[in-house]
């Protein structure tokens, strides 16, 4: 029973964001814009922040080699998500939602059956929480983003809510729990 609720309410929240989609275009291109772009976008900021602009701001030659070791646990973060989201589309194999709903206004392609858990919400929430010790401020902005993303998936039609809600937990927990075992082995 608290699974048929779960789902109920999984649904209403789904065409809730989704039914706006396709009566607006300038809304249908902005979070078609979100759904392809945001990602890759926060991927690569990210990437270029912990190369340039980290070592920039350390005080000795310790302080800069930590910053590389912090770049090399992005992106081992960033793997880790990649590889986490991926086995459990296997493992769960859920429908996207045009594919067991009717009505659902769908704007964007998707490459497959899998839908839970979204590896865009994933992949945006791990980078926003990796960043987060490093600077609170452009972590808030990207965790922006990663919501925005994360709407986006819905808003188009590819993704249900509680795909998008596991996913952004998936991201976090991966990038808190690497950050927590190895930012205690510093040079």
């Amino acid at each position: 029973k608290n699974l048929l609720v779960m789902h109920n309410i999984n649904e209403k929240l789904f065409f809730l964001i989704n039914n706006v989609a396709g009566r607006y275009d300038s809304l249908d291109g902005f979070f078609l814009f979100v759904t392809k772009v945001f990602v890759p976008f926060i991927l690569i900021f990210s990437l270029v922040w912990f190369i340039f602009v980290l070592p920039k701001r350390a005080k000795n030659i310790g302080a800069k080699l930590n910053t590389y070791k912090d770049l090399l646990l992005f992106l081992f973060s960033v793997v880790v998500t990649y590889i986490s989201v991926q086995f459990i589309k296997i493992v769960v194999s859920f429908p996207r939602p045009a594919q067991i709903l009717e009505g659902v206004h769908q704007l964007s392609k998707y490459g497959n059956y899998d839908s839970f858990p979204s590896m865009h919400s994933a992949l945006a929430f791990a980078v926003a929480m990796f960043v987060y010790p490093f600077s609170k401020g452009t972590s808030f902005i990207l965790f922006i983003l990663a919501i925005l993303v994360g709407l986006s998936r819905i808003f188009v039609g590819v993704h249900f809510p509680v795909d998008v809600l596991v996913g952004a937990f998936i991201g976090i927990f991966i990038s808190w729990a690497i950050t927590k075992v190895f930012k205690r082995y510093t040079i």
